[in-house]
């Protein structure tokens, strides 16, 4: 699933809140808890309001997440 296209070039891919789930090893319900409560930015799509979410979105959903994992260790060099 692709999300739009910026000057003929792919921006970014859509993932379902069950991959991203399978993604992270974490629970659908955990990746529904964080789309609800803002923590994980997400769209709905349609009428019926599926979730889905932008792969650059995931991505910097990660690296915040990483970045202060690594705040805790002591570790200041994550890029």
């Amino acid at each position: 699933m692709l999300w739009c296209e910026k000057g003929g070039e792919l921006v970014s891919k859509l993932y379902t809140p069950n991959q991203v789930a399978a993604l992270l090893q974490v629970s659908v319900p955990t990746v529904k808890r964080w789309l609800l409560s803002g923590e994980l930015p997400g769209i709905k799509i349609g009428p019926a309001g599926h979730w889905r979410i932008r792969s650059d979105v995931l991505q910097d959903y990660l690296l915040k997440y990483e970045k202060l994992s690594a705040k805790k260790r002591g570790v200041d060099d994550v890029q």
